[in-house]
């Protein structure tokens, strides 16, 4: 065998070891350590970190009769879905060690919550307030699962740390009930039936009528989506000053919407999804769901997962060419009520519900529930819930929000 050095041309006997007694060390090591350090060792090291079959390989073995992804693709960075397989299930296993919590109270119904992608926590409530916090800014008790530590409390009332974020009174005439947002902007839309654009210092940068309450929105460059109560799509530039296009494109109230470069995806409570040429607003296809209708959807690649007024999740295969859904299965003992929220990871899935149960779920065929968060009061229902950069954080009907994130370890 060759004999590998490092840059200081020192050897190394470790390196001497048979290729697969290395690979059994490396067992004993997660993948993030093998792939990001390890891995600069030298040579030999980094070629077997990137070899994608190996990281495969692990995936199968560590979680075995489970169909991973959920559905089948080639585009997979299999580097990437090991390490994030590994973390959120060694994070969701065991919340007390890894996580804390931090519950803050607002008094009334927080109707959506949303961390962006900069991480900024964004708040609508049912009295019209939007708040705009910065997540590294929430002091943060060392306590999991609503269980307070030594004596420590993990609740606050928001005015506790009113200091720490921006917020608009009245940031619409109604209830805000849809939020997005990329790196410089924020969109909130509300029962006013109004799309809001803002700064994230909170000066507001431009309205548009929508003609009817906007119930959800998404945005992608300067293009924003914002779905209506009077089933009507609406597509607005940025940087003009009223609507570009709209369409009515159901025969009920539009739910909820995911979009790609080529493609919207909306559904509604005439229990129909859309798949819509993002240029023309022209519906292509549609597909229904076993039973209930659509409440929330979430694709990433190829994969959807859609929540039903009855409980149910269920498991879609996104075709990006041809503009088409196929159902894949159905995740059983959902939830008891709506599901309200939906994301998804390469390492879980996460849902949402009326019956107040958060579920973090391997993110496999036939998954199993890895944990189980529930809201502070039995009863007290989830009306939203977003998970982002290892940060989950849902809002209630009695205006709870809980706040999840990763520990801070001292070094």
């Amino acid at each position: 065998m060759e004999d590998y050095q490092s840059s200081s041309g020192e050897s190394f006997p470790f390196l001497e070891l048979p290729p697969e007694l290395i690979l059994r060390v490396c067992d004993y090591l997660d993948s993030f350590t093998v792939i990001n350090i390890l891995s600069k060792v030298c040579l030999f090291l980094s070629d077997l970190a990137n070899d994608e079959l190996i990281w495969k390989t692990r995936i199968r073995k560590r979680w075995p009769r489970k169909r991973y992804p959920a559905v089948q693709t080639n585009n997979i960075d299999w580097k990437d879905a090991c390490i994030s397989r590994e973390s959120e299930y060694r994070k969701w296993a065991n919340p007390a060690e890894h996580m804390q919590r931090k519950d803050i109270h607002f008094g009334i119904c927080i109707d959506v919550a949303h961390i962006t992608k900069n991480d900024h926590l964004i708040i609508g409530l049912r009295n019209h307030t939007l708040y705009n916090f910065k997540i590294s800014d929430i002091p943060m008790a060392c306590s999991s699962d609503g269980v307070a530590q030594d004596g420590e409390n993990h609740s606050i009332y928001v005015n506790d740390i009113s200091s720490k974020t921006t917020f608009q009174k009245f940031a619409h005439e109604g209830w805000i009930w849809a939020i997005c947002s990329d790196e410089s902007k924020l969109c909130s839309g509300g029962w006013d039936a109004k799309i809001k654009l803002w700064e994230y210092s909170g000066e507001e940068i431009s309205s548009y009528k929508c003609g009817s309450a906007v119930l959800c929105s998404s945005m992608m460059g300067n293009e924003i989506l914002a779905g209506t109560f009077n089933k009507t799509l609406f597509k607005i530039d940025s940087r003009c000053k009223e609507p570009i296009a709209s369409q009515k494109i159901h025969a009920r109230a539009v739910l909820c919407m995911q979009q790609t470069k080529r493609w919207i995806i909306t559904s509604s409570e005439s229990k129909i999804i859309n798949i819509i040429d993002r240029n023309t607003l022209k519906t292509i296809n549609t597909a229904k769901i076993p039973a209930g209708y659509p409440g929330c959807m979430s694709l990433v690649g190829n994969t959807m997962y859609i929540g039903s007024n009855l409980g149910a999740i269920y498991i879609y295969s996104f075709d990006e060419q041809l503009g088409c859904l196929a159902y894949i299965e159905t995740i059983e003992n959902g939830h008891e009520k709506t599901v309200r929220s939906v994301r998804q990871t390469l390492g879980c899935i996460v849902t949402a519900s009326k019956d107040s149960m958060c579920k973090i779920w391997e993110p496999s065929g036939t998954p199993s529930v890895i944990h189980t968060l529930s809201s502070t009061k039995e009863k007290d229902e989830i009306c939203t819930m977003d998970y982002r950069n290892d940060k989950l954080v849902m809002g209630t009907g009695e205006g709870t929000l809980s706040l999840f994130r990763l520990k801070q370890t001292n070094t």
